[in-house]
């Protein structure tokens, strides 16, 4: 019995794992609820509490579901359709900020051929599941476009470089992770 072993894809994460794993255990907890309490006790009277708990579950999996469908299939549509908004020369200097895992990086340094692209992030996992510099590099090899990008620890707050370095700046689903207002309008 030989075992074929598939070739590594590029793995680009989940959004939010803890809202999305969350969505799935209130879902779960509300089914919980539901089939062991459907009723309480007040003041001498029975209530039924299946109308709360069904809603709790119409409400948690859906969203759970539309992030996870987001995550897998979503996200590389949205991707191709801001990407196909730019004229690509192919010879652009692209950042992308809020890189993450690379998925617009890689998919910019896709359309270059003799242009570069840098993504910046800090790299945070608890808003995209396995978000680290070393793992965008990976996916940077597996995608075939290792020699185009560069990876940088940099804050969006303070970018390293001077005034009209890039040719395209892109940015999708990051500048929400700023806490303060005054620091997502800089």
């Amino acid at each position: 019995n030989v075992i074929q072993k598939l070739p590594k894809r590029a793995r680009y994460g989940l959004d939010a794992p803890g809202i999305l794993y969350g969505c799935f255990i209130a879902w779960a907890l509300f089914l919980a609820l539901q089939i062991g309490f459907p009723s309480v006790q007040l003041f001498g009277k029975s209530y039924s509490l299946w109308p709360l708990f069904f809603i709790g579950q119409i409400l948690s999996l859906p969203c759970g579901l539309i992030m996870l469908l987001y995550g897998t299939y979503g996200k590389f549509r949205h991707r191709d359709r801001m990407l196909s908004m730019i004229e690509w020369k192919g010879d652009e200097t692209v950042l992308d900020v809020g890189t993450g895992l690379g998925l617009l990086l890689i998919g910019a340094a896709k359309r270059l051929t003799t242009g570069k692209a840098t993504g910046i992030d800090i790299w945070s996992q608890k808003d995209l599941s396995g978000n680290y510099a070393k793992d965008t590099l990976d996916n940077a090899v597996l995608e075939g476009v290792e020699t185009k990008i560069k990876v940088l620890s940099e804050d969006a707050r303070d970018l390293s470089f001077p005034d009209q370095s890039f040719d395209v700046i892109l940015s999708n689903l990051c500048l929400h992770n700023i806490p303060e207002k005054e620091g997502r309008d800089t």
